[in-house]
C-alpha cells in the first residue's frame, strides 16, 4: 500500500500505475492499470493531477481506503502493517480510528490485544530509565516557566508515546498523567535564564532522586495499568457477546432448518 510506504503523492503517472498494478494483481482483478487510473482521475475524481504529479483529493481518502483494505485482511501481516502505522506521529490517527470502527474484532484480536499485553509487560520494569524511555526522550527545565515540564517531551520517537495516545483516543480514555514538576531543585544548580535538558538515557541516579521522579513514575505506571486493564476487560466482554450472538444465530438457523424439514 502507498500509505504503508508513506507515499502521499506520486511524482508521475508511472509511479501511480505501479501501485495500481500491485493492487490489481493482489486482488486478482482483470482490469488494467491505465484504465483504473483514468477512472480514478476522470470519473470518481478522488485523484487530482497537478502537472506531472498526482495526489489524492484529500488525505482522508487514502486513509479511509487504507483502513478499509486492512479491515478485510485477517492475515499474519496485519500486526506489522498496523504497528508500522501506529508508531508514526499523530498524522496516522485517522487510519486507526477508521480501522477500529470498521472491524473492531479484527483490530483487537490481531493488533490492540497483543500490543496492550506487550505494553503492560514493558511497563512493569523497575528500571526508571527504561520506563521513561518507553514514552519520553528527555526531561527539560523551562526557564521561562521556572519549572520542569514533561509536556514538551512528545517528540523524538520513543517507542510507545504515540501508540499509547492513539489507543487512549480510540478507547475514549482520559489523558494519561503528564504532571509538571513545579519545584526547582536548588541542588541541581540550574541557572534561571536558560533551559536545561536531561536526556533520559544519560540521567544520573542523583538527578533522578533529586527531581522526585519516583512518585511520578509510580502514578504514571498505575494509570497505564488501570487503562490497559479496562480495555482488556472490554475486549473480553466483547468476545463473550460475539460468541453468544454466534451461538444464538447458529441455534436459530438450526431451528429454521428443522422446521423446513418437518414441513
Amino acid at each position: 500500500m502507498s500509505y504503508i510506504d508513506q507515499v502521499y503523492s506520486f511524482d508521475d503517472r508511472k509511479a501511480i500505475l505501479e501501485y495500481l498494478g500491485k493492487a490489481i494483481r493482489y486482488e486478482g482483478l482483470s482490469t488494467k492499470s491505465d484504465l483504473c487510473c483514468d477512472d480514478l482521475i476522470d470519473n470518481i475524481c478522488i485523484i487530482l493531477r497537478d502537472g506531472e504529479k498526482f495526489a489524492f483529493l484529500h488525505r482522508s481518502f487514502q486513509e479511509y481506503f487504507s483502513a478499509l483494505f486492512l479491515s478485510t485482511r485477517d492475515f499474519d501481516a496485519f500486526f506489522p502493517c498496523v504497528d508500522q502505522i501506529a508508531k508514526r506521529d499523530y498524522d496516522t490517527m485517522s487510519v486507526l480510528v477508521f480501522l477500529a470502527e470498521m472491524n473492531r474484532d479484527l483490530f483487537e484480536r490481531r493488533y490492540a490485544g497483543p500490543k496492550i499485553r506487550e505494553l503492560a509487560k514493558e511497563t512493569r520494569t523497575n528500571n526508571y530509565k527504561k520506563f521513561l524511555g518507553l514514552f519520553f526522550t528527555s526531561l527539560t527545565y523551562r526557564a521561562d516557566r521556572k519549572r520542569f515540564v514533561t509536556s514538551i517531551l512528545m517528540t523524538g520517537g520513543p517507542p510507545y508515546f504515540y501508540l499509547f495516545n492513539k489507543l487512549r483516543i480510540i478507547y475514549n480514555a482520559v489523558q494519561f498523567p503528564n504532571p509538571e514538576l513545579e519545584e526547582v531543585r536548588e541542588s541541581l544548580e540550574i541557572s534561571g535564564d536558560k533551559d536545561v535538558e536531561y536526556d533520559i538515557v544519560d540521567m544520573s541516579e542523583h538527578e533522578y532522586n533529586t527531581l522526585g521522579l519516583e512518585k511520578y513514575i509510580n502514578e504514571f505506571r498505575h494509570s497505564i495499568h488501570s487503562f490497559l486493564e479496562r480495555i482488556s476487560k472490554e475486549e473480553s466482554e466483547r468476545k463473550v457477546l460475539l460468541s453468544d450472538s454466534f451461538l444464538k444465530n447458529k441455534k436459530h438457523g438450526a431451528s429454521q432448518r428443522t422446521t423446513k424439514s418437518q414441513a
